[in-house]
Parts: structure tokens; sequence; C-alpha cells
């Protein structure tokens, strides 16, 4: 059975991205996806496979504490297989969410691989994922 939320978590290297004014070598994904078809964990173009009806809930943490970061945003470069994608809020920081399907509808989502980028705000300098990571939305059973 599918994990009903999957957590990416996208471990940042702020001082080395400051440093290197970019993301590329400085930004580590993972997720807790059981599906065991996710592939890139560690890297920062994690493909996180998901099925439809799943929440996705992306949170990002800095490798160091003098800087903060947070999600600007998430941008997919073509068809979002998520809705309600957003910033939400919690006790321990903010983190963006979305269903993965859509919503009213008895359409799912078709299985593929969806490409999204995200930009991020450590002390005030944006920068945006080089590389895409992807969502890989698999059939289910």
């Amino acid at each position: 059975m599918a994990t009903p939320q999957i957590n990416v978590m996208a471990f940042v290297d702020v001082i080395g991205a400051l440093a290197t004014g970019t993301l590329t070598g400085n930004i580590f994904m993972t997720d807790n996806s059981r599906a065991g078809r996710t592939t890139g964990r560690g890297t920062g173009t994690l493909s996180s496979a998901v099925t439809n009806g799943q929440v996705i809930n992306w949170h990002v943490v800095p490798v160091d504490v003098q800087t903060s970061v947070e999600i600007v945003s998430i941008t997919f470069q073509k068809q979002s297989p998520c809705a309600l994608l957003r910033k939400y809020g919690a006790p321990s920081g903010d983190y963006w969410a979305g269903y993965v399907g859509i919503l009213n509808s008895s359409e799912q989502m078709a299985p593929g691989l969806y490409n999204y980028v995200m930009k991020l705000d450590m002390g005030r300098k944006v920068m945006t994922m080089d590389v895409p990571a992807s969502i890989k939305v698999i059939a289910y059973p």
C-alpha cells in the first residue's frame, strides 16, 4: 500500500550556495516514498515516485544554522501534477504541499515524469534550482 503522504526534504548548504551563487552541488534531496521507484536520493535531482491521491509535502532545511532558507515557489515545467499546490504554515515552519491528481474530477494524472524547480530565499538572496527535480506519477497497484 502506498504512503498517504510523501515528504520531500531538501537540505541546503546555504553558505556554499551563497559563496558559489548556485544551488548546484549545494542542495541534497530525499523523500519517504516506499514505492521503491524513487531515484536520485541525496542529490539535487530527486525523482519522487507518487501515485494519484497522495499529498506531497516539500520541506527545506539549512545545513548550517547561520542563515535561514525557505521555499518561495515550486514551478512545474509543463503541467503540474499537483492540485492545491501552495505554501502552508506549521508550528515548526512553513512548507509547500500539493495533492497529486485532479480535484473534483474522476480523472487522474497520467503516469509520467513531471519536472519542477524550487525557488529558495536564503537571507534575502533568492536562487532557483539550475537542474530540475521531478515527480514520477506511477500507476498503482
